[in-house]
């Protein structure tokens, strides 16, 4: 289920690249890599302000895709009004490396943008295999079917990580520097395979299911 809605979400972003051009797919690759990195990288300080504010509602354990999924929109639709209104121009290129070009970049753009959603879908407090997603490695830490077909939010992850290794990011650690993010969701609020949420006690991560 997972797949088929990032794959399709790969193929709308490279149909409409490809109408608009290779410079435009250029600038929203641009525009998605900004959001995605800041969205990740912040949007942890603002889901514990929401956790806080729906502990008891039905919107209990949305706060981290809420806060993720809505710091992307807001940066990438702000970022994409204004590289419009400063580059107002269209770069001339010939029709074919308009289109392959523009197609290509524009399924980057879509597989990056898919690997955001994914990361949301799998902080819900939703059972992951109701929709196609287990752990985010087996037991050998080899990557599980999902992610061999579709591995963009492993990317986004490690890329964060690595980038904030040096910095604190406003919540007194670099992001994920342990590397457990969708391990902490997928044992203490949605379960693998046939398993429960546990109780977290505290206990550290080592990277392992």
């Amino acid at each position: 289920m997972v797949i088929l809605a990032c794959l399709v979400l790969v193929a709308a972003v490279a149909y409409s690249m490809a109408m608009e051009g290779l410079a435009e797919a250029l600038i929203v690759l641009f525009v998605t890599l900004i959001a995605g990195f800041i969205a990740l990288a912040v949007h942890q300080s603002l889901a514990n302000f929401l956790g806080g504010k729906f502990a008891g509602s039905m919107a209990e354990g949305t706060e981290d895709a809420l806060a993720l999924v809505g710091i992307f929109c807001l940066i990438a639709g702000g970022l994409r009004w204004l590289t419009q209104a400063i580059l107002p121009w269209q770069v001339t290129l010939p029709p074919l490396v308009n289109q392959i070009g523009g197609a290509a970049v524009g399924s980057l753009s879509g597989w990056l943008a898919g690997g955001i959603l994914t990361i949301a879908l799998a902080t819900l407090p939703w059972h992951h295999d109701s929709w196609g997603m287990d752990s985010p490695v087996a037991a050998d830490q080899t990557p599980t079917a999902f992610r061999t077909i579709f591995p963009s939010d492993l990317v986004w992850l490690a890329g964060v990580r690595r980038m904030s290794a040096n910095s604190k990011l406003g919540h007194g650690t670099a992001f994920d520097d342990d590397g457990s993010y969708l391990i902490r969701f997928g044992r203490h609020r949605t379960g693998w395979s046939n398993s429960k949420p546990q109780a977290y006690s505290g206990e550290p991560y080592s990277g392992q299911p």
